[in-house]
């Protein structure tokens, strides 16, 4: 990805992280208050009796090299759905699902019931790492980044799942002020 491309090296190389290092000591002298990264692409996923299970140790490198170098940031989780920037666009999941028996990790519709299922796995196996690494008051969760009033629907849903499965976890999220203000009032705090 970004990193292939702007560095020519993989992110998750010696290189990768040495960069990733090189960035975060960069921020942290100029006080930077905030880390962003999609967090599915940081975990590792496997399947154990047919269950997904998902190992956190490049999250936790990740945004621990930030906070060791001096990156008092807020930990911001990506947007769990995504879409195009056109009118009636799908609203996509980027997921850990089964294809032929192992964990891969895919955009999916959101209608996808797999997308669910994953929402329902992963959500709660991040709240439980967040809480055991003392994260869960830094990190704050994205949903949708600017949901039209088509997508209002959607994303209340899923922010429904990040307030069940992560109580107390901040959603982050740019809002249309064009937006109803009841949906606000209901779904934003």
């Amino acid at each position: 990805g970004l990193f292939k491309r702007h560095f020519g090296i993989s992110r998750d190389s010696p290189e990768g992280w040495e960069a990733i290092g090189n960035i975060a000591r960069f921020l942290g002298q100029y006080h930077q208050n905030g880390v962003f990264q999609n967090t599915p692409r940081l975990v590792r996923a496997r399947l154990e009796n047919g269950v997904m299970r998902y190992s956190f140790d490049d999250f936790d490198r990740f945004f621990g090299t930030f906070i060791d170098a001096g990156v008092n940031a807020n930990i911001q989780g990506g947007n769990l759905m995504s879409r195009e920037r056109r009118k009636g666009a799908t609203i996509m999941v980027e997921a850990w699902v089964e294809e032929n028996g192992q964990p891969v990790l895919t955009r999916i519709p959101l209608e996808d019931p797999r997308s669910r299922a994953f929402l329902n796995s992963y959500l709660p196996a991040l709240y439980l790492h967040l809480r055991a690494k003392g994260w869960e008051k830094k990190y704050m969760q994205g949903v949708m980044d600017e949901p039209t009033e088509l997508e209002t629907e959607a994303f209340a849903e899923v922010a429904e799942l990040v307030r069940k499965h992560m109580p107390g976890v901040r959603i982050v999220e740019p809002m249309s002020l064009r937006l109803n203000p009841d949906f606000l009032s209901r779904h934003i705090d």
